[in-house]
């Protein structure tokens, strides 16, 4: 009973409370036939002008692989953009097998334009032609505008890249010039070498004991007399098992070279794989402090690199790097190391005759 007369009491204090007491945690109910304004409607947003839709053939190519595969790193590129649309690569792929057709450059535009505004109802066309020019390639490229009467060629194009890894750069150059955006350059010609400098490298040849000059010989690499070659010479050996093909790979160190501001250089090796892929990288370092002791140590502060793209499976070959100069806007190397790594594939991989000297680049007359 007390507690009901207490619960009552409270009530009673409540409704006798000013407004003031409890203002803001409350608000009186809308009198009858009171209506709140009603929120105002968004205008509706202008739609997005649609998208045209792009078709890229296959780049007509010796090597149809290596076409279709340019072709398909173009496509990729102008579909990022987020200005074209494009159907779902395998719907893509479908509707060219069942209706087949080979295009290049220098196609006539008419019989590109009625195939893909048949085959793909596209608003525009990509065709071209690719060639390999040893590890390079070079590549011939025309965009079609087909949302007219008649098709206008809207883009015309020769790119060349050092490798295959170019493509890609090249890719970057199209989709900057469809879109009016800005892109790196690739068609930069290599400096020429007027002159090159005494041998920098120490043991680059393998002659020496097993770990003199390099570093990071471990299980899986070995020295070993040339097969067949009459004369006692001694390579660098690597043989990768699967599991470490396909995870770290294999790799070592040549010794630390000193080199100078603003000078280019160029590496050279021999090498010969079987199965493996091969990449050499050059690293340039700083002397930094260490973020604990204070003390300098050498930082990687530049990387080069260059893969190797074998002519003949298992034979061996010269692989020379363009000269390079070792640059870093803060920190400029004092020194580069040679790292010879190889991965992807099972197999045996040999190095021999690594170079490192120093280029005295060609003056432009």
């Amino acid at each position: 009973m007390a507690r009901f007369a207490g619960l009552t009491c409270a009530l009673i204090a409540l409704a006798l409370a000013p407004a003031s007491a409890h203002a803001g945690a409350w608000k009186p109910l809308p009198e009858p036939g009171e209506r709140k304004p009603a929120p105002k409607e968004k205008e509706p947003a202008e739609p997005a002008p649609a998208r045209p839709l792009l078709v890229v053939y296959p780049f007509a190519c010796a090597d149809a692989v290596f076409g279709a595969k340019l072709a398909k790193v173009v496509r990729g590129k102008l579909l990022r953009t987020g200005r074209f649309a494009g159907l779902a690569e395998i719907e893509e792929e479908e509707r060219l097998e069942a209706s087949p057709a080979a295009f290049h450059s220098s196609s006539d535009p008419f019989e590109v334009a009625a195939h893909a505004r048949k085959v793909f109802t596209a608003a525009v066309a990509f065709c071209g032609s690719a060639e390999r020019e040893g590890e390079g390639f070079r590549l011939r490229l025309v965009a079609l505008d087909l949302r007219g009467a008649e098709p206008v060629r809207m883009f015309s194009r020769e790119f060349e890249g050092e490798n295959v890894h170019w493509a890609v750069q090249a890719a970057k150059e199209v989709a900057a010039a469809m879109t009016g955006e800005k892109a790196p350059a690739i068609n930069r010609p290599a400096p020429r070498v007027a002159a090159l400098g005494p041998e920098m490298l120490a043991n680059g040849g393998f002659e020496k004991r097993r770990t003199f000059g390099w570093t990071g010989i471990e299980a899986g690499m070995q020295l070993v007399q040339h097969e067949g070659w009459k004369k006692v010479d001694r390579c660098l050996r690597y043989e990768l098992t699967k599991k470490v093909a396909e995870t770290t790979g294999l790799f070592c160190y040549s010794e630390y070279v000193e080199i100078e501001k603003n000078a280019s250089y160029r590496v050279a090796f021999d090498v010969r794989t079987e199965k493996p892929s091969v990449i050499l990288f050059v690293k340039g370092y700083a002397q930094l402090p260490n973020e604990t002791t204070g003390e300098p140590e050498p930082r990687m502060v530049y990387n080069y690199q260059k893969r190797h793209y074998p002519k003949e499976p298992g034979a061996w070959e010269r692989l020379e790097t363009h000269a390079f100069t070792p640059t870093h806007p803060k920190w400029p190397p004092t020194t580069l190391r040679v790292m010879l790594y190889t991965y992807l594939k099972p197999g045996r991989v040999e190095f021999d005759n690594v170079s490192v000297r120093k280029a005295t680049l060609a003056t432009e007359e």
